[in-house]
């Protein structure tokens, strides 16, 4: 077997055990969140690289996830848009997991998902204002997430206080927004900055998609399709291990004749 043969194998074959790998890694992954509120399911894509070979990359599947009940402090999106957070270095965090909680920042408390302050539109006397800001709750207590996503104060009363509508965000191809953590996303060189940033659940607004309070966006794996690809995967790592295995015996036979 020429040399270059006996190389260009086992590189093909070491490339593919990587990106075997890469999938495996995100299968587990997938695997490990079926039952996590508003994770989306990731999938590996090959591209082309620049030395003429493929690697893997991940983009999300951004499809709905089933609704189920949830708690006073949870809201759900149907439809794409994405609930809007602020990290503490200011920079814009974008979420499908509507699971808020109070976070104390400043010497201030926010409503917030995942330690970062949520963003939306304040209501004054009714009307909800144009200015989005974090969700200050200071001095409000009992707050909660009304079934038509407004966020209130009092929310066990029989007449509970409007302080804010939650902030949405869209972009046009949501699938390729760069991963910050398994619920979180920043938006890529590719989708841009979201076009639309509105409150939730605006008449008037561009963006069609509905924010439902008390309720939670189960992730949207698929345990099925989910089984079917880990075998494959599995199936092709072997295939791609015994190409490798072949090639050393080849080439060790090979040289065995050369030396006698």
């Amino acid at each position: 077997m020429p040399m270059a043969t006996f190389s260009s194998m086992l590189a093909q074959s070491s490339q593919s055990l990587v990106m075997a790998q890469q999938q495996i890694d995100i299968l587990q992954r997938n695997a490990s969140n079926m039952s996590t509120s508003g994770f989306k399911e990731m999938i590996t894509t090959m591209i082309p690289d620049k030395s003429g070979g493929v690697m893997a990359a991940v983009k999300l599947n951004f499809g709905q996830g089933d609704l189920g009940a949830g708690a006073v402090n949870d809201a759900a999106i149907k439809g794409n848009a994405l609930f809007v957070t602020q990290s503490s270095t200011n920079e814009r965090i974008f979420t499908r997991a509507g699971e808020f909680s109070a976070i104390q920042q400043d010497n201030r408390v926010f409503y917030g998902i995942r330690g970062r302050k949520a963003l939306g539109f304040k209501i004054v006397n009714g009307t909800v204002s144009e200015s989005l800001v974090p969700l200050d709750i200071t001095d409000s207590p009992n707050v909660g997430i009304l079934e038509d996503g407004t966020v209130v104060s009092n929310i066990n009363s029989d007449t509970p206080t409007p302080l804010y509508q939650l902030a949405v965000a869209e972009f046009h191809n949501p699938e390729q927004l760069d991963i910050e953590d398994i619920l979180s996303y920043r938006a890529s060189r590719i989708t841009g900055e979201p076009y639309k940033i509105e409150a939730a659940n605006n008449p008037n607004g561009s963006i069609t998609s509905t924010v439902f309070g008390q309720q939670r966006e189960l992730s949207n794996v698929n345990p099925a399709a989910l089984n079917i690809e880990m075998v494959n995967i599995n199936r092709l790592l072997t295939m791609v291990q015994n190409t490798g295995f072949k090639a050393i015996d080849t080439a060790y036979k090979e040289a065995m004749k050369i030396l006698g």
